[in-house]
């Protein structure tokens, strides 16, 4: 389900036009969600520009569980029942708080390059304090960063070797749960030995 979102996010995200910040959808039916958020920002030509995480957040409730009188948009929720897409819904917003200064989109392209860390810049050290963000933000941004660096490695493969150290992984990577970074440190460590460069 997570992957599925992902992918419709990633394709809006793709189809935007212009050079504005934030992500415009055509396909949200603000009237019919449960609690809108208040400060929406509405195109000249219809639709809806998200520029923070709650709106996000709305966002995604409204696709899978308020669209089509509650029913969602099939093509969001898939053969998902309910109980596990509000599930998802309430976990987003329980990190909400930790994770809206990270998610936003208020910020230009140039704005954001300043904050976004570039790990393979050709830098010979990277380090990422990440000591005052909460538990929830420490994750996400591990997650994101390793996300980076494992995408890069796929498509260059042997070109440059990359150390990542992590202090504490057992935070994100406990040894009896499962966790999204655990599984991208697995499969690093899978293909890592193919590369012979991780």
């Amino acid at each position: 389900m997570i992957g599925n979102i992902e992918e419709k996010l990633f394709r809006l995200a793709g189809a935007q036009t212009g050079s504005g910040t934030g992500l415009k959808v055509d396909d949200w039916q603000v009237e019919l969600s449960e609690t809108p958020p208040e400060d929406l920002e509405f195109g000249e030509l219809g639709g809806v520009n998200l520029r923070t995480f709650d709106q996000l957040i709305s966002y995604i409730e409204f696709k899978l569980l308020e669209d089509r009188d509650g029913e969602g948009d099939p093509k969001w929720v898939l053969k998902q029942a309910p109980g596990t897409l509000r599930a998802f819904t309430r976990r987003l917003r329980g990190v909400q708080k930790h994770l809206t200064p990270l998610i936003r989109g208020d910020l230009s392209e140039a704005e954001a390059a300043r904050y976004r860390p570039n790990l393979l810049s050709g830098a010979q050290l990277s380090v990422v304090d990440i000591h005052n963000l909460s538990g929830p933000a420490q994750m996400f941004v591990v997650g994101v960063l390793l996300r980076q660096v494992f995408d890069h490695k796929e498509k260059y493969g042997r070109q440059d070797t990359v150390f990542v150290v992590l202090d504490e992984l057992n935070k994100y990577a406990p040894r009896d749960d499962g966790s999204p970074i655990k599984d991208i440190l697995l499969e690093i460590a899978e293909r890592g030995a193919a590369w012979a460069s991780f």
